[in-house]
């Protein structure tokens, strides 16, 4: 999304903003949990920080970069970050796609 472009490193992109570890299948499941009736867009945000705890865990967990901490919080921060903005700025992305997907359009 546009409003998260301010954010990112140079290098980075939206789904991978440090140029190291994607978030791009955390973000696939958030558009994706956004189209679904069942769920809450607070649901949905959480469960995005969520998955994207768990990609910068895997992204560095096995690493030996010995400045691999600083790169794991770094990480996690730009997780922080992505759900703030989210949370405060995914309300309307949020209706459009129930909006969409979840009410009747019968003739």
């Amino acid at each position: 999304p546009s409003y998260l472009n301010f954010m990112l490193d140079s290098g980075g992109t939206a789904n991978n903003p440090s140029g190291r570890c994607s978030f791009e299948l955390p973000c696939n499941g958030h558009d994706l949990c956004y189209s679904d009736c069942s769920k809450t867009q607070a649901k949905c945000d959480s469960a995005l920080k969520t998955a994207m705890y768990a990609s910068c865990i895997a992204c560095y967990k096995a690493s030996t970069d010995p400045d691999r901490m600083t790169h794991y919080l770094r990480c996690t921060k730009w997780a922080d970050d992505y759900y703030w903005a989210v949370s405060n700025y995914g309300r309307d992305p949020f209706v459009n796609r129930q909006t969409l997907n979840c009410e009747c359009a019968c003739p």
